[in-house]
């Protein structure tokens, strides 16, 4: 049951981002697209939760994007800029 609750999530994580992407595929990095409480300071830390989960998300794919400049860079046997994310 929870395998099947766990696919339905990532469906519409998916559903989601495809949505998103087809506007603007940097449309997660704008505030305007999401709603007031994901705008908002936490009251924890007073950091705009939609900052804090952009830079989670930078955490993330900054090896990731290293890796791959690399692997590419092999394959085409040239430096591979890098992404300019902002």
């Amino acid at each position: 049951m929870l395998d099947a609750i766990e696919r339905v999530e990532v469906g519409i994580r998916v559903d989601i981002a495809h949505i998103l992407g087809r506007g603007d595929p940097w449309a997660h990095r704008l505030q305007a697209n999401f709603n007031r409480y994901f705008n908002e300071a936490d009251p924890k830390d007073q950091i705009v939760r939609h900052t804090k989960w952009v830079s989670r998300l930078d955490e993330l794919c900054d090896p990731l994007q290293r890796g791959l400049r690399k692997t590419l860079s092999r394959k085409i046997q040239r430096a591979v800029p890098d992404m300019d994310r902002d």
